[in-house]
């Protein structure tokens, strides 16, 4: 579940607009590492941690499950902070809104 509020409620950054748009970039960039981190890279390593026979029984398997989840919760807090930077440092946002009519 993603954390309440809008894009609007953002207030407007005090940097300067070419630093506004290397943020952005950052932000676009890192927000997909954790996207990858989070959806490849975590139940890639836990499914290779799973494989010992130590985690046969479901009882451990379970918990190691239950770890997995708190993991990728984490990451995925760090990518929604992430997230959140990039849109309050959007270019567009400085774009005033035109009629599409």
């Amino acid at each position: 579940m993603r954390p309440q509020g809008s894009d609007t409620d953002l207030s407007p950054s005090g940097i300067p607009r070419p630093l506004q748009f290397v943020v952005w970039i950052w932000s676009l960039l890192a927000t997909a590492l954790f996207f990858a981190v989070e959806h490849l890279f975590i139940p890639f390593a836990f499914a290779l941690v799973g494989l010992h026979p130590r985690y046969q029984k479901s009882r451990r398997r379970k918990r190691l499950d239950d770890r997995q989840r708190l993991a990728q919760k984490a990451v995925r807090g760090v990518r929604y902070r992430i997230e959140a930077l990039g849109r309050r440092h959007d270019p567009s946002r400085a774009l005033p809104r035109g009629d599409d009519r």
